[in-house]
């Protein structure tokens, strides 16, 4: 791989589209194979491994598995937030726009003042990521 490192980004399908699974809509990513997806505001959220990624669409049992998908990604780097817990989800802050907005301010002082979902397994963060292919 050019980029360096393989990961895996879990993605909804709407029509046509391969948008981000948590972020508000007006943070939400879409994903196309072969071009760079940047993330409108902090890092996204991949898994360094594929069985990871599958385990996060089993934990999340709401979402239709027929519209879920894993892409197959590359990126030059990838970091663990190791010194948090959880992360935005969306569903318990009455703007999860702004949540997510303050969570990359600081990603400590957030979890302190905000409800939020356990970090999944195998969750690391990226600059960017260019999606290779859509493996599941």
């Amino acid at each position: 791989m050019a980029e360096g490192y393989e990961v895996f980004k879990v993605v909804l399908k709407r029509g046509d589209l391969l948008l981000s699974c948590f972020a508000p809509s007006d943070l939400q990513v879409s994903y196309n194979v072969g071009k760079k997806s940047l993330p409108k505001v902090g890092k996204l959220f991949c898994f360094d491994n594929i069985n990871s990624a599958k385990d996060f669409i089993k934990d999340m049992g709401y979402f239709n598995s027929e519209k879920t998908f894993i892409l197959r990604c590359e990126t030059n780097s990838f970091e663990f937030l190791t010194h948090i817990e959880s992360i935005p989800d969306g569903a318990c802050d009455n703007n999860a726009e702004d949540s997510y907005r303050n969570f990359w301010k600081d990603p400590q002082i957030w979890e302190e003042s905000h409800c939020g979902t356990e970090i999944p397994n195998g969750t690391v963060f990226c600059d960017y990521v260019i999606p290779l292919e859509v493996v599941e």
